[in-house]
């Protein structure tokens, strides 16, 4: 199945425009894992499916638009 991932990150077999083949079943956590995010910056990155904000435990579903958000800090 197809998601589109945006993001800082890269994955690999993404496409150009963001398109990357991913099996049934794949969760947000086992995707970021993927990316090199684990640990801590897992629990607290924000990310989001098709506009809504989901836990890493949610299952991508084929179509999916995943938007992986860098927290910002400075002051």
């Amino acid at each position: 199945m197809k998601i589109k991932f945006v993001g800082p990150l890269k994955m690999a077999g993404q496409d150009p425009e963001g398109t990357l083949e991913i099996p049934e079943g794949t969760t947000v956590r086992k995707l970021l894992h993927q990316a090199g995010v684990a640990g801590r910056m897992l629990a607290v990155l924000p990310v989001m499916v098709n506009g809504k904000q989901v836990q890493p435990a949610h299952i991508l579903q084929d179509g999916d638009v995943l938007v992986v958000v860098m927290p910002l800090s400075g002051g």
